[in-house]
């Protein structure tokens, strides 16, 4: 742990790890998804967070993530460090999000190619 302003806290990759775990795998995801865009962390320290965790199980071996304001080629870089860790990445419109069925086939699907 380090202080930063005088507060003890966690590294980034560890904080999202902890979220998954305090708060669920969605809100887990959400925490990686923003870490991961705002350069706070990358799959790689992610990956050796949750390794370290002993959280490390098949759900966590998929990865959904929604096409937004991202940039294109920001994302795809993302999405191929991922897939290079022997993650599964999900692509998802908001408009999938609307159909928690089809988004529950989908992630079932990426979990049983991993």
């Amino acid at each position: 742990m380090t202080v930063y302003g005088g507060v003890l806290v966690v590294n980034p990759a560890l904080a999202v790890i902890q979220t998954a775990s305090c708060d669920g795998l969605r809100a887990g995801l959400i925490a990686a998804d923003a870490a991961l865009a705002r350069g706070l962390v990358t799959a790689r320290d992610l990956a050796g967070a949750l390794a370290s965790s002993g959280l490390a199980g098949e759900a966590a071996r998929a990865v959904e993530m929604a096409d937004g304001r991202d940039a294109l080629f920001r994302e795809k870089r993302r999405e191929d460090a991922l897939r290079s860790l022997g993650y599964q990445v999900v692509r998802l419109t908001w408009r999938d999000l609307h159909d928690p069925a089809l988004v529950e086939r989908l992630i079932t699907e990426a979990l049983s190619r991993s």
